[in-house]
């Protein structure tokens, strides 16, 4: 074997047994063991990307199929043609229907904090003032979405025996535990400045969460019970107007004269 052979043969080896890398993979699928040439594949980075995108489009196909058609008449088949995929980089990705569904979940869940709960908790102001904000900015994204807070709670049944899906779905507790616990230092925050109720911070973050769901529930109805409830002021002006009362330090009552 000639010595450029030789070293052609070894780079090719050396790729095969190399798996991990996605450009690799496809300049193996392009690479002759003795040729001289080999066609480019596309660098780490490019990899990455168009992974990421293949996937982004195959939750935004999911996401539009489960919001028009009930969970049992979504197929995997149909959610790939919509993505303009295969049914393998479905199963690639998500690796099953169940664990789909937890997949559009978990990106109805991430958008949500991304673009509504971040900003607001990031901006300047009091600690009370950034939990209402965000929690203010939750209830409007999706009181203009009902559909798509039904997709965000995912029930037993649809995980299933899946694997894939309880894994996903360890991803999506772990995600929203680690949201509470930074809504806790910020209730912490405001509890050493006197303008927070005390008490366990994670218990005042979940019994706020627990009155954000429900409110959040109400706007699935046709009758649009929550801004009825809310009245002309609003369903922000409501939900502001309930958590500075629920937040706000106990009065100590006046203790009568000697």
């Amino acid at each position: 074997m000639a010595w450029g052979q030789r070293r052609e043969s070894e780079r090719f080896h050396a790729i095969l047994g190399h798996r991990r890398s996605v450009a690799t993979r496809y300049e193996w699928f392009a690479l002759c063991p003795f040729r001289r040439h080999t066609i480019p594949g596309p660098s780490c980075t490019e990899a990455v990307a168009m992974s990421a995108g293949t996937r982004r489009a195959i939750l935004d196909a999911a996401e539009a199929a489960f919001v028009l058609e009930p969970y049992a008449k979504v197929s995997v088949a149909s959610v790939a043609d919509a993505a303009h995929v295969s049914v393998g980089a479905v199963y690639h990705h998500v690796g099953d229907k169940e664990g789909l569904r937890v997949a559009v979940a978990a990106q109805i869940v991430e958008r949500a904090i991304e673009e509504c709960v971040r900003p607001a908790l990031l901006a300047a102001g009091t600690p009370t003032d950034r939990l209402i904000r965000a929690a203010v900015a939750y209830v409007e994204f999706f009181s203009e979405r009902p559909a798509l807070f039904t997709l965000a709670q995912v029930t037993p049944v649809e995980v299933g025996e899946s694997v894939h899906a309880r894994r996903l779905a360890r991803s999506l507790r772990t995600r929203v535990s680690g949201l509470v616990r930074e809504l806790g230092g910020i209730v912490e925050e405001g509890q050493r400045h006197g303008e927070i109720r005390r008490g366990c911070p994670a218990a005042l973050v979940l019994e706020l969460s627990a009155f954000l769901v429900g409110l959040s529930t109400l706007s699935e109805w046709p009758s649009s019970a929550a801004r009825r409830a809310a009245g002309p002021a609003g369903v922000g002006s409501f939900v502001e107007a309930h958590l500075r009362t629920a937040l706000a330090p106990a009065m100590e009552p006046e203790r009568a004269p000697a």
